[in-house]
């Protein structure tokens, strides 16, 4: 339970921030970028962490295989 409160109240920190930069017409462009990015970036190091752990696991396995 204490992980899906603070994965909400990330999220809504993450959406309240860009919408109040969005709601400033000189701050549309960055806010976009913040946006966009963030969204980029965190679904690569999602993919970059799902890769290293199936190097992790196969890394395992090899050792279990040997003894």
């Amino acid at each position: 339970m204490r992980m899906s409160i603070s994965g909400s109240s990330t999220c809504s920190s993450f959406v309240w921030g860009t919408d109040k930069m969005l709601a400033i017409p000189a701050e549309r462009l960055p806010a976009v970028l913040y946006l966009v990015l963030s969204m980029v970036f965190g679904f690569m190091l999602v993919r970059l962490g799902l890769r290293l752990g199936e190097v992790v696991m196969q890394s395992r396995l090899v050792t279990a295989r040997r003894s």
